[in-house]
């Protein structure tokens, strides 16, 4: 295949833009993979910290209850009171959190009835103190209805939260493998491409410079009367092997010429 000067300088700088278009578009991909990663790392971070506030919140109702059967004092009951209300928002925001995950709304749905059953319990025991007496309250305490539901639930909030550090692992990890995979990829690619440009320049230094330099010279020389001049570029099929042999066709009619000329000078008006 002839490729001509042209084609040359356009493929050698060609094939670096195209190093570094293949760098910059593997980085953003990795960049974006790594985004992506935090925003998940982000994501379990929030689905941890709702089951601590949910729990939280649990502990608070129950600490309500307790302190309203022993003293039987309204005041006792503020906890009780606000913890009703978070316990449902953080029920609501847990489950908007894990869906698309199954294991995940799996126990988010289990805790509906076991939250269900806990307040039940805690509002019965709260009205019977209030309606009757701690006695009366108590005996539903001793019956380890209201502690096996509590119990249920930690053990549910628990396995999530284990499920969720296991995720976080596995999430935190792919984070850390973007990270070295994107920065491999431009110290690599970086150095690929200054490589191949640095190629690039020599090819066609080699190729293109060094012959066009040959061919000036020779021209200089042929302008000062130098005819003996010779174009030595090899043998080339592209611009610069036909300016070689335009130089050497033109040296040889000016030797030509010149040769006429001297005879002429000569008095032989043969030529």
């Amino acid at each position: 295949m002839k490729w001509n000067v042209g084609t040359k300088i356009g493929l050698g700088f060609g094939i670096v833009l195209l190093i570094f278009v293949i760098v910059g578009v593997v980085a953003y991909r990795n960049v974006v993979r790594q985004a992506e990663a935090a925003d998940a790392v982000t994501h379990t971070h929030e689905v941890e910290n709702e089951l601590t506030r949910l729990l939280g919140s649990l502990q608070d109702a129950e600490t309500g209850q307790r302190g309203y059967l022993i003293t039987g004092v309204d005041s006792y009951l503020a906890p009780y009171t606000a913890a009703l209300s978070e316990i449902d928002q953080h029920r609501a925001q847990l489950a908007r959190l894990v869906e698309g995950n199954p294991r995940l709304e799996a126990h988010v749905d289990a805790l509906g009835p076991l939250i269900a059953e806990k307040l039940a319990e805690l509002q019965e025991t709260i009205d019977l103190r209030r309606t009757k007496d701690f006695a009366a309250a108590q005996a539903v305490v001793l019956s380890d209805r209201g502690k096996k539901a509590m119990d249920a639930l930690r053990g549910i909030l628990q396995q999530m939260n284990t499920e969720a550090d296991d995720l976080l692992k596995v999430r935190t990890d792919s984070a850390e493998l973007d990270r070295r995979n994107s920065r491999w990829t431009i110290v690599l690619g970086t150095l690929l491409g200054v490589i191949a440009a640095g190629l690039a320049g020599l090819i066609i230094t080699r190729g293109i410079a060094v012959p066009l330099g040959s061919l000036t010279r020779v021209a200089d020389r042929i302008t000062l009367g130098d005819l003996s001049a010779n174009a030595n570029v090899g043998e080339r099929s592209d611009e610069i092997g036909m300016l070689a042999l335009a130089f050497e066709r033109m040296a040889r009619a000016l030797r030509t010429l010149a040769g006429a000329a001297e005879q002429i000078a000569a008095g032989d008006l043969r030529v």
